[in-house]
């Protein structure tokens, strides 16, 4: 397995553990902020899993 591999697993755990969390979260008025946050950053994580397929050249999977 490369680096790259197990960088691109990690990042899917990553943002899998954060929907989960944003699913879970009940929205309202005091969770706002927190919300725009973790969308902040499965966006972020989202965006680095493409870079890496990007330079691997391949596909995960």
């Amino acid at each position: 397995m490369k680096k790259t591999d197990l960088h691109q697993i990690d990042l899917v755990a990553k943002i899998a553990r954060l929907e989960e969390e944003v699913r879970k979260t009940p929205y309202h008025k005091g969770t706002e902020h927190y919300i725009g946050k973790l969308r902040a950053k499965i966006a972020k994580l989202k965006n680095q899993e493409e870079q890496v397929l990007k330079k691997s050249g391949g596909r995960f999977g």
